[in-house]
């Protein structure tokens, strides 16, 4: 393929997922529009936020999963790669429900003090959100298959119908039966798990054909540093709402999480770049090609999110007023939302060099990366104490700040291993 071949394909792919994420994200931005209060009593919309960022924090290892299974698919270009990738498949769907049933135990047991310190009313709110983190680790190995086979319409549909069934269900659940944040987590757990089905339908070749067995050690060899750079990257994007649940009363919260829900959703605008970008350079490694998917995507990346964030400077009233436009109160979150833009565009663009730097197997970065998700984290909890006495606004914008001083550390750090020193891909030691 020509490298203007390359670029057109990486474009047209690049759009449709781009398509699918919006699809997807207005979907999720309208969860919180029907949940709002006073369709849920405030204190249960509070619940619902932080529970759905706890799941992502309870399940970093689903972003190693579904990296190192699109690293392994992408990989398979030769027979018994493919037999290997299918056992691996299997293997590691068994273990995850063996581990989640033994992690589901023990919450169970410590349940009371998991419920007082979210302030969660309905226990059931905390079994569906169990619940949607299996759904989440065997849907994300389906992506990641997807993703490395560079089935990307696939993998698309599964993100659309993931944000329109969660919808549908939760307008049914909310509106017509009047739930609270049990109600929510259950739709969510019934869009995940469609999207689920139609990912295994997709994959289908992968789970039913002949297999072979694979090297279990130098999986979990990569699957452990994987971990932890995708852990930091998750850790720095999500900690914030459930220490933001923990710290400040019921009442207090809702406005951070509305500025919150709009930098985010500048995170998940700009993802589909470097979803795209990954399989082509594992690839490119693989052949022993080279490519320049990461700067690409990078400046495709800066673009984008550059103009998003500038747009959310000077409007900074309008998404709020488009996500909550039933739920006035919600508009004076207005003064946040600049702030979070630019954090999380820091954070997108170092997200973006971390994963060209794991498709290539080059994990120096990694130790790095995770020593300063610990500090963001040990600083959060230094400044606990003392944040509930200040102004809320004046609060959330030291949270804010914080926030944004460790995201551009991060993406000073991957691009200084991408760029400014050269690393050479990790060669895991042989096995028998």
């Amino acid at each position: 393929m020509s490298a203007a071949e390359s670029k057109a394909s990486f474009f047209r792919q690049s759009g449709w997922m781009v398509i699918a994420t919006v699809l997807m994200g207005g979907c999720m931005m309208l969860v919180h529009s029907v949940t709002a209060p006073p369709r849920l009593l405030e204190e249960e919309y509070e619940v619902f936020a932080a529970m759905l960022k706890l799941q992502l924090l309870i399940a970093i290892p689903a972003a190693a999963l579904q990296t190192i299974f699109a690293q392994q698919a992408a990989a398979a270009i030769t027979e018994q790669k493919e037999r290997q990738l299918r056992s691996a498949t299997r293997a590691f769907a068994l273990a995850i429900f063996v581990i989640w049933g033994l992690v589901f135990a023990v919450i169970l047991l410590k349940q009371t003090g998991i419920i007082t310190t979210f302030t969660i009313t309905n226990p059931w709110t905390l079994y569906f959100s169990i619940g949607l983190v299996l759904s989440q680790l065997w849907l994300v190995m389906a992506r990641g298959i997807l993703q490395g086979k560079q089935n990307f319409f696939g993998l698309g549909w599964t993100m659309i119908l993931d944000g329109f069934v969660r919808i549908a269900a939760l307008m049914a659940i909310v509106l017509m039966f009047r739930g609270q944040s049990a109600g929510a987590m259950l739709a969510a757990v019934i869009g995940q798990g469609l999207a689920l089905v139609f990912g295994l339908y997709w994959i289908r070749d992968v789970i039913r054909g002949p297999g072979e067995k694979f090297p279990m050690r130098d999986w979990l060899l990569q699957l452990l540093p994987l971990m932890g750079g995708t852990g930091a990257v998750l850790l720095l994007s999500s900690f914030d709402v459930p220490f933001i649940q923990a710290t400040f009363e019921a009442g207090e919260r809702k406005l951070y999480m509305a500025g919150q829900n709009i930098g985010f959703a500048l995170f998940q605008f700009t993802a589909p770049l470097a979803m795209v970008m990954f399989p082509k350079i594992v690839q490119s490694a693989a052949k022993a090609e080279k490519s320049d998917a990461l700067k690409l995507t990078l400046i495709s990346t800066a673009i984008m999110g550059g103009l998003a964030a500038v747009a959310s400077t000077l409007l900074p009233w309008l998404p709020l007023r488009v996500l909550y436009f039933k739920s006035p109160e919600m508009w004076q979150a207005a003064p946040l939302v600049a702030g979070f833009a630019w954090c999380m565009l820091l954070l997108t663009m170092a997200n973006v060099v971390v994963g060209g730097l794991i498709a290539g197997k080059r994990y120096a970065f990694i130790p790095c990366l995770m020593l300063l998700a610990g500090g963001y984290v040990f600083t959060m909890i230094q400044l606990r104490p003392w944040l509930p006495q200040l102004d809320s606004f004046e609060a959330y914008r030291i949270i804010i700040r914080t926030m944004t001083a460790f995201n551009g550390a991060a993406l000073i750090i991957a691009l200084w291993f991408a760029w400014g020193r050269k690393d050479q891909p990790v060669v895991l030691p042989a096995t028998s």
